[in-house]
């Protein structure tokens, strides 16, 4: 009889073991995808470019967080104070819904293509003027204040389009709605 009672309590302390292990030595999303060490900038550039989409992986970003999880780990990455990140999609056929940005599978209809944007404050004041080109995902990324109402124009090879933006907390992070026309 006491024979069997050693063998659960082996296979107890073989699970938690086990258990332990995996737990200590998983690799978190930083070291599972090369973001080990970045700062919330780099780690925003890098995950923004992916376009693998891989199944373990998820990469969105709100008006305070980037939030990347991985095989079931969440890490928070807290956003730069007054600093609120926008990713933007301008389009001239097609276009999807978006609120919070998905770095990893969000998609825009033109890739590689150049734009001069500018935004304003709601008094008219322009805040940023820029060159920037649309990344392999269709997609640009600004860093913009946070507490901002105001506008964006965007132009490119005689199109050009505006939108209202908003940079206060719990704004969309995501901008898809601006045509080119």
């Amino acid at each position: 009889m006491k024979k069997r009672v050693w063998i659960p309590a082996l296979a107890v302390v073989l699970f938690g073991a086990g258990i332990l292990t995996w737990t200590l030595f998983r690799p978190s999303p930083e070291a599972s995808f090369d973001l080990g060490g970045l700062d919330v900038y780099e780690a925003v550039a890098l995950l923004e470019s992916r376009i693998d989409e891989p199944d373990t992986l998820r990469a969105t970003i709100d008006s305070s967080h980037l939030k990347v999880v991985s095989e079931g780990i969440t890490t928070l990455y807290s956003l730069p104070e007054h600093q609120f990140y926008l990713s933007v999609a301008p389009y001239l056929e097609e276009t999807h819904p978006c609120g919070i940005h998905n770095l990893i599978s969000c998609r825009g209809e033109l890739v590689g293509q150049t734009f001069t944007v500018r935004t304003f404050d709601a008094e008219g004041t322009l805040i940023l003027s820029q060159e920037v080109t649309t990344g392999a995902n269709g997609f640009f990324g600004l860093w913009l204040p946070a507490g901002l109402e105001g506008t964006l124009q965007i132009e490119s090879d005689g199109l050009s389009g505006t939108s209202s933006i908003s940079t206060v907390s719990g704004s969309d992070t995501c901008l898809t709605t601006v045509r080119l026309g």
